[in-house]
């Protein structure tokens, strides 16, 4: 319990430093009156009061939906701050010996302050998903396919029933053919958004609506998540396959989480029985899913996971980790693997460099 409260002491003197770090290391540098560095130090540290709120109000039940909102936005807020204190340094110390940048700092300083709120903007208008239509073909199937892909919804405090009915109208009005969740759905127990998850059971489909588990629903209990999603009337794959009229959609579960180790990826038995030289559509969350196939072809892999970085810079990160951020690769001849930058966010309301999406794929 101790520990607990350690690492929280030192999580917050980490932010408070931060913070401190863009008063000292950027606002007092700026060439602007007392005033206007007054009211930029002003929001620096309410931001840093806002992350000490959102902390708190994470491990409570209630809290308003635009407070929740607004304190979400400062953990966003503080990776803008440290972004911004590193390439303001870096300028700083440019300034010093080259005289062009010297005399036009006042202006570089007035594009830090633009930049700043920009990337605010820009973020919290990019969380809100618009339709992405991807078209592949191959000629592997006999006629096209229309695929309406959700993934990393999160649904939780900020991704609300809402939002989530914004999303079912969007594919809707696409009239797929076929619905998949790939992965990351829900970040909480099913109970405490059943009104939300409730929003699915109106997605419509010829063949319906399949989905597989992510990462983030052994946070919570997968055997609940999946059972209840099951209760919606949605199948759901667990490293198990569904033939359809011309090709057949597999699933597999996400990788195996300490306590719950009987669900986990097993590619192997996902694949049994499906003849050889068939057509077949993956679905698993994790792009990385490609380094585990030894020897196996899927048609089309599509994956969720990367939120496409979410918000820049952190795409470089992710790829340390994960073959591929998002968009349409070629794997083989006839081998395809698709990443989703996600539906909803995880974290911060921000997206920037990335846009939330409902893929509408166009296969054949």
């Amino acid at each position: 319990m101790y520990s607990r409260y350690l690492v929280l002491a030192l999580f917050v003197l980490i932010i408070f430093l931060i913070h401190r770090g863009a008063d000292r290391r950027f606002v007092k540098r700026l060439d602007f009156s007392k005033k206007c560095k007054l009211l930029l130090r002003a929001f620096i540290y309410v931001n840093f009061l806002s992350v000490l709120g959102y902390i708190y109000f994470r491990y409570i039940s209630w809290s308003s939906r635009l407070l929740y909102f607004i304190l979400s936005l400062s953990v966003g807020i503080v990776l803008l701050l440290l972004l911004v204190m590193i390439l303001y340094e870096i300028f700083f110390r440019l300034q010093k010996h080259i005289s062009f940048l010297r005399k036009y700092k006042r202006f570089v300083d007035i594009l830090f302050i633009v930049f700043i709120f920009a990337y605010i903007g820009i973020g919290i208008y990019s969380i809100t998903p618009k339709v992405h239509v991807v078209e592949l073909n191959e000629g592997v199937l006999p006629k096209v396919y229309k695929i309406a892909q959700i993934s990393d919804l999160h649904i939780g405090r900020l991704v609300d029933r809402d939002f989530v009915a914004d999303v079912v109208k969007k594919v809707n009005e696409q009239n797929p053919d076929m619905v998949v969740i790939t992965g990351d759905l829900i970040d909480g127990r099913p109970k405490y958004f059943k009104d939300v998850l409730a929003e699915l059971t109106k997605l419509k489909s010829k063949y319906g609506t399949f989905y597989i588990t992510g990462n983030h629903e052994y946070f919570y209990g997968v055997k609940e998540i999946m059972d209840y999603v099951k209760s919606l009337g949605i199948t759901v794959l667990q490293n198990s396959a569904v033939r359809l009229k011309d090709f057949y959609v597999i699933g597999v579960l996400d990788s195996r989480r300490r306590g719950q180790k009987e669900y986990g990826t097993d590619l192997k038995k996902a694949f049994r029985g499906i003849p050889k030289g068939a057509v077949t559509l993956l679905l698993a969350h994790q792009p990385k899913i490609i380094e585990k196939l030894n020897g196996i072809k899927p048609s089309l892999i599509l994956c969720g996971h990367t939120h496409a970085g979410q918000i820049w810079p952190f795409g470089y990160f992710v790829r340390l980790f994960q073959p591929y951020l998002k968009g349409l690769h070629k794997l083989s001849d006839k081998s395809y693997i698709y990443i989703s930058s996600g539906t909803g966010f995880w974290g911060p309301p921000m997206r920037v460099g990335s846009q939330g999406e409902i893929t509408i794929l166009k296969w054949r």
